[in-house]
């Protein structure tokens, strides 16, 4: 069964990791520090796994965390790399080719 992931979640849980700490991320993303603590738990919460360990010195990944946020790395790349592309940064697009085997029919 697939899990009901919220980007909005892996988006705060990956800009909390590179900011370090909460308190960072949250001024980041322009909410409270008790807001984006809740949206955290919600994540953890929909996966069922602990993915911070919270302390004066910032925030740690957990083995499941180290996962999620390679995850999330390769997630928010493909997004940048499409916002590009509509922009028109990345003029490359690979071209598609279609073909037809000879064993169908020509009706």
């Amino acid at each position: 069964m697939p899990l009901d992931l919220n980007y909005h979640h892996l988006f705060y849980f990956w800009t909390c990791v590179r900011a370090g700490r909460v308190t960072a991320a949250a001024r980041e993303l322009h909410l409270s520090q008790s807001a984006l603590s809740l949206q955290l738990k919600s994540l953890e919460r929909a996966l069922g796994k602990t993915l911070l360990t919270r302390s004066r010195m910032g925030v740690e990944l957990t083995a499941d965390g180290r996962l999620v946020y390679g995850h999330c790395e390769r997630i928010f790349a493909a997004g940048d790399a499409l916002s590009q592309a509509l922009q028109g940064a990345k003029a490359e697009i690979a071209p598609v080719r279609l073909g037809v085997t000879a064993a169908l029919g020509r009706e």
